[in-house]
């Protein structure tokens, strides 16, 4: 295991863990109508919205770093079913420099480990877990077989929507806490799948997020996820509090209550199963792209950790 230390001072409460986990002798995870379904979205849900504006305000002003024009289509689609009061307060609300160039290179990171999976394992499946309004099949040029989206059945119509026609992968209407998915996925393969959780696990209960890391370390093979989390001091206190003020006053939503699931190193991750090794821990800040171009100078407070450990395999 090789460790090497980097930042993310300004955003250290979000950092993204590679995992891949490998079942026997080998044993490793490698952390590496708005109409009615647009009213019952969660406050956790409207931060789909967010992530997607992010990317296509960076495709429109042609920054150069995401190509996204169906996320374009999509965002049209979605602004034309708000009301009034819903373009003020999300359609229309202009996002941090900061957080939108966190949201796109978080993006084009996830991007990138997709498409080295598939590299390495054409036969492969990529699991994206609470999708949300993601765009990352087309991005990707991935086939239908290769990928399926999972998320709130009223997250799901409402992308299908909004989309005009059916979408060309599958798709799993439910919760990820209704862990009952995990059999569908298991019987179209169990062996080299690629789960995506992309701003998801720290709004889920703990227990659940264990739960969920330990069922799919026990059933699947040479398999991988990557996941966003946050440090443990923001899902309680004083820190939790001051990023439910963040949220609500810079964003105009409640989903940072919510913050629920953290840890303070990737290790941790690996003491839920045996199968499990953490590998990699990742910081936007270490993209030279990342802005504002002061933010890059945190690089050099030891606050972050970069694991890699070869699975052998």
């Amino acid at each position: 295991m090789v460790i090497k230390t980097s930042t993310d001072q300004s955003r250290r409460f979000l950092s993204n863990a590679l995992t891949t986990w490998s079942n026997g002798d080998m044993i490793n995870l490698r952390m590496t109508t708005w109409s009615k379904e647009v009213n019952m979205l969660s406050a956790v849900s409207e931060t789909a919205i967010y992530t997607l504006k992010a990317r296509v305000y960076s495709y429109v002003q042609s920054e150069g770093l995401i190509n996204d024009p169906v996320g374009e289509k999509l965002l049209d689609g979605l602004v034309a079913r708000m009301d009034n009061l819903q373009k003020k307060r999300i359609g229309h609300k202009m996002l941090p420099q900061s957080l939108r160039s966190y949201i796109v290179l978080r993006a084009l990171k996830y991007d990138q480990t997709v498409s080295r999976f598939i590299h390495n394992y054409p036969e492969g499946l990529v699991v994206s877990l609470g999708c949300g309004l993601d765009t990352r099949y087309w991005r990707t040029n991935l086939k239908p077989e290769q990928y399926i989206e999972l998320d709130l059945p009223e997250m799901i119509n409402l992308k299908k929507e909004i989309y005009g026609r059916d979408l060309p992968y599958e798709t799993i209407g439910q919760s990820v806490l209704d862990m009952s998915w995990i059999d569908q996925i298991e019987n179209i393969n169990s062996k080299h799948v690629l789960f995506i959780a992309e701003g998801l696990f720290m709004y889920l209960p703990e227990p659940s997020v264990v739960s969920l890391f330990r069922e799919l370390a026990s059933r699947f093979d040479k398999s991988e996820i990557i996941f966003e989390v946050v440090s443990k001091k923001y899902t309680e206190g004083i820190y939790k509090k001051m990023v439910e003020w963040k949220m609500k006053n810079r964003m105009g939503s409640a989903a940072g209550q919510s913050f629920n699931y953290g840890v303070h190193d990737p290790q941790e991750v690996e003491r839920y199963h045996q199968n499990l090794k953490a590998v990699e821990e990742w910081s936007y800040i270490e993209n030279d792209k990342a802005k504002p171009n002061f933010i890059k100078l945190l690089r050099h407070f030891k606050n972050v950790y970069k694991i890699t450990v070869d699975n052998g395999v």
